[in-house]
Order: structure tokens, then sequence, then C-alpha cells
């Protein structure tokens, strides 16, 4: 889990694991790896904690032959789990149970501050590198230009000379 977790956080900046518990006589701690897609967690602006978090999947359930895509919502707080189903525009709770956890079960792992995937940097340094190159060649192809036009000028001596002396033209016989 720890590797699907930090893999997770480098692809799309982000990666969330619920802690649950199963089912059964006797529960069973569990936790799982919640795609970033499918998650969201609100933070309080004034400490950072967190208020909320949000859970969003799709099942699809198989009855006579016929199968059925069903999106399922939880929220999570503090003190509760809440449970959701879409019906087209319309969302109709299911269940609520206690949380016993006492704090929100879902966690968020942060590659970084702005929640930013590596390869998401890299593709922005390559575009903000691009930009520079083509601002560069612009400039050294109007400074070409402006160098074959002034050498196609039937200038005095003496402006040569000026040209020359400023940096701005080359010797005419060389």
């Amino acid at each position: 889990l720890k590797n699907q977790i930090g893999i997770s956080a480098s692809k799309f900046g982000n990666s969330f694991v619920l802690c649950y518990t199963t089912n059964e006589e006797e529960p069973r701690f569990r936790l799982c790896e919640v795609q970033p897609s499918q998650a969201y967690i609100k933070y309080q602006e004034a400490t950072g904690e967190p208020e909320f978090g949000i859970r969003r999947w799709s099942e699809i359930i198989e009855t006579n032959d016929k199968a059925e895509t069903v999106e399922h919502v939880e929220v999570y707080t503090a003190d509760k789990i809440t449970s959701f189903i879409i019906e087209g525009d319309k969302l109709t709770q299911t269940q609520e149970v206690n949380n016993i956890f006492g704090v929100i079960p879902l966690i968020e792992f942060r590659n970084n501050f702005e929640r930013v995937g590596e390869a998401q940097q890299i593709i922005k340094a390559n575009r903000q590198i691009n930009t520079l190159c083509a601002i560069y060649l612009e400039k050294f192809s109007r400074t070409a230009n402006e160098i074959l036009h002034m050498s196609n000028i039937d200038l005095s001596a003496e402006a040569w000379e000026v040209l020359k002396t400023s940096g701005i033209a080359i010797d005419r016989d060389s």
C-alpha cells in the first residue's frame, strides 16, 4: 500500500487512504487506497484541520442478465459516515452510521502543497523552456534580419564607422 500511495501522489499530486472496518462478527481494521479522482477533503481555513471528506465511486451491479451502474457518495466527518446513491440528478441517503474512529477516516497524502504531480511539474517547466526558446529565436531572427537588411544598404564610410564602433555592424570586407 505504501508504494501505491507514493506512486499516486507522484503522478497526481496527492493520494488518499480510507480506513474502515469489515462487516464481520469480529470487525477487522482495514486500509484501502482511493483514487485521487474519487476523493476530496475540505480543510478548515483557520486551522488547516480536515472538516469533512467525500468519496464518490461507481459500482456495476448485474441482475437478470442486465448490468446497471450505481453511483455512490460517502461523506465522512469525525462523528458520522453518511452514504448516498445518485439516481439521475437526485441524491438519496441510504445509510448513516456513527464514525467509530472519531476522526475523518479518509487520509490525504500530498506530494506538495499545490497537489501537483511530478510529471505535471516537468510539463510546466518544458512549456516555460519552449516559450523562452521561442522568444530567443524570434529576437535572434529579428537581429539577423536587421543585419542582412543593413548589408544591402549603401552607407558612406563615416556611417559604417559609426555602426562598427557602436557594435551594431561588422566590417564590410569581412
